[in-house]
């Protein structure tokens, strides 16, 4: 502990011992300040891949006056998130493979999904959307994906209050740290 001590251990010992210590040390030393930096660039290069993904292209959205932007109707996108990783929504400009019918058959109950780009699916294909799963898995159920990319928790609710009058019994709202942060920065993220 005490620097002193170390000092006078380091002079005990020979010479060639004390390069060696002082050469490790000084090799040691430099890896980790390359892994520190490579690390460092390596976690902004992931993070501004990120946010290209969470935020929508030209392509997928539109313009909206209320919303800010979203969903395009009736699109095809084949290899939006990577090859096969495509994106098909519907004339409503959801999520969706199939028409949404205006009501859901008989016995089978509706559950609306709704939030940012979690909801959406940012990254994969629509059967891969965690609301789309949801419905794999509930026998009964049918979803609706009505995330749009890059909203926070306020559009998210001014899309459900304004745009989605479908009915349906549930309502599932997925709210991420990022959607908060979205909120905080102003209007739309802006």
């Amino acid at each position: 502990g005490d620097p002193e001590m170390r000092l006078r251990l380091m002079r005990a010992l020979p010479v060639p011992v004390r390069r060696l210590v002082l050469i490790t040390g000084v090799v040691v030393g430099g890896l980790l300040a390359a892994e520190g930096a490579a690390s460092a660039v390596l976690w902004f290069r992931d993070r501004e891949a990120r946010q290209d993904l969470t935020m929508p292209t030209t392509r997928q959205a539109r313009f909206d006056s209320v919303l800010g932007w979203v969903t395009r109707p009736n699109l095809f996108l084949r290899d939006l998130y990577g090859v096969g990783v495509y994106l098909v929504t519907d004339s409503r400009g959801l999520r969706r493979t199939v028409e949404l019918e205006e009501r859901p058959a008989r016995g089978v109950t509706r559950v609306l999904c709704s939030g940012g780009s979690l909801t959406f699916g940012v990254g994969v294909d629509n059967d891969f959307t965690w609301c789309e799963l949801l419905a794999e898995r509930c026998e009964g159920m049918e979803t609706v994906n009505a995330g749009e990319v890059g909203y926070d928790v306020g559009q998210a609710y001014l899309k459900y209050r304004e745009r989605l009058d479908f009915p349906h019994a549930i309502h599932v709202v997925a709210i991420t740290s990022d959607d908060m942060v979205r909120l905080t920065l102003g209007k739309h993220g802006g």
